[in-house]
């Protein structure tokens, strides 16, 4: 430790505070990261403080763009944060999971959603004010996995911990009520969606230079309405939607289920339901009409026939 690091809980109080304030709405995100950095090698290391200090800094990083010192910062926050403040931890790896979805690494994903899902149910964390984020991203992970049962429980977990708890800084909130939103989006509920992005919409204001939340809620802004429209004009599920993007590939029905880790049967039953909305009978014909849509973005023509359909 720095032979200026804090001796006793007296000299760690200001810094507690700073610590506390710096997501605050009168500073912007570059400035908090910025004196954060200055902060969290005085903090006692491998302490709670200092993972809190790590995971609010990198998350600052995160939101104007600085995304390699934002994930190293994350990362040690959740090393330090097992052991020392495993809510902490939950946190960072929920902001570890949406890095992996904006690469479009599902598993990846949630693979880190999981693990936060394991520290919230061993350390009996899931009333705490933060959980709420890590529960948001679990519910759109799962949602993103098809899994619309869990994702489900874990949004209306996320919105109840919102309601009992108001003091949560701007940009937590916002990263929340947009995972929320996301996910009620991928189960059809376009509706509420719509009303977590007007808040979400209210919180980003507050959060000066976050020019990545700014997109992100921009992005699904755009995705409710395209999903309004969809919903209008094809009645699809969330799981046939999800089921539709694979039918160009050459996989089988049995890999495709694979992929989507659901059983052979039920993605026959969702091929079928999706011919029967669409009007046709096979496969390359709903892809064909899918892509008259604009419900697909895959350019391959080549199509499975449904063989395997049944």
């Amino acid at each position: 430790m720095a032979e200026s690091a804090i001796r006793d809980d007296s000299e760690l109080e200001p810094l507690v505070a700073l610590v506390r304030n710096l997501p605050g709405t009168e500073r912007g995100v570059a400035e908090s990261a910025e004196r954060l950095s200055s902060v969290t090698p005085l903090l006692p290391e491998g302490g709670g403080w200092h993972s809190l200090s790590l995971v609010i800094g990198g998350s600052q990083r995160m939101l104007m763009g600085d995304r390699g010192r934002g994930r190293a910062a994350i990362e040690e926050a959740v090393r330090v944060g097992r052991v020392a403040a495993p809510s902490v931890a939950a946190v960072g790896l929920g902001q570890l999971a949406l890095i992996e979805l904006t690469d479009e690494a599902v598993e990846e994903a949630w693979g880190y959603a999981h693990d936060a899902a394991g520290l919230l149910e061993h350390f009996g964390l899931d009333d705490y004010a933060t959980s709420a984020f890590p529960v948001s991203v679990i519910a759109l992970v799962s949602a993103r996995r098809g899994d619309s049962e869990k994702a489900r429980a874990r949004s209306v977990a996320a919105l109840a911990l919102l309601s009992r708890h108001r003091d949560l800084a701007a940009w937590f909130e916002a990263q929340t009520r947009i995972a929320i939103a996301q996910t009620a989006i991928l189960l059809d509920d376009v509706t509420r969606g719509r009303e977590q992005l007007a808040l979400a919409a209210q919180l980003v204001e507050r959060v000066p230079q976050a020019t990545v939340l700014e997109l992100w809620l921009d992005d699904t802004i755009r995705a409710a309405d395209a999903a309004a429209a969809d919903i209008n004009r094809w009645p699809l599920t969330p799981a046939e939607v999800r089921l539709l993007q694979h039918l160009p590939t050459h996989r089988s029905f049995p890999e495709i289920a694979g992929q989507l880790f659901v059983s052979t049967n039920t993605v026959k039953t969702q091929a079928q339901s999706i011919y029967r909305k669409f009007d046709v009978s096979s496969r390359a014909e709903a892809v064909e009409c899918a892509r008259a849509a604009g419900l697909l973005t895959d350019q391959s023509p080549h199509y499975e026939e449904d063989r395997d359909a049944g």
